[in-house]
């Protein structure tokens, strides 16, 4: 995933969080809002694991959405990952369940 595409203010988040539509799934709570651009944050819980070991999840997802080329969508999103989802051992099955939850946002 593109640094362009990351949303970084905390402000931002807790809009997005507080406002937005949510999906709310086993694996995920996804909000987001329309906007004319692409935007997209991803959280992990402090008490799913150590900063090392969310960073590692962060980046499992940034890979999977850059696979998922969901860079024209015009949606704020925040994703924040379950512990199920970090559970899971295999990155087929992490793709297939977040590009399902990407997909509920279009409609």
């Amino acid at each position: 995933m593109k640094k362009q595409y990351s949303l970084k203010s905390k402000i931002q988040f807790n809009k997005i969080l507080k406002n937005g539509k949510k999906i709310k799934s086993k694996y995920f709570l996804i909000s987001y809002q329309k906007n004319n651009e692409f935007k997209i944050g991803i959280s992990i819980p402090k008490r799913l694991g150590n900063a090392v070991f969310r960073n590692y999840n962060k980046r499992v997802i940034k890979n999977i959405i850059s696979k998922i080329n969901v860079y024209d969508k015009k949606f704020l999103i925040v994703i924040v990952a379950r512990k199920s989802f970090i559970e899971l051992k295999e990155l087929s099955d992490k793709e297939r369940i977040l590009k399902q939850e990407i997909n509920k946002i279009k409609n």
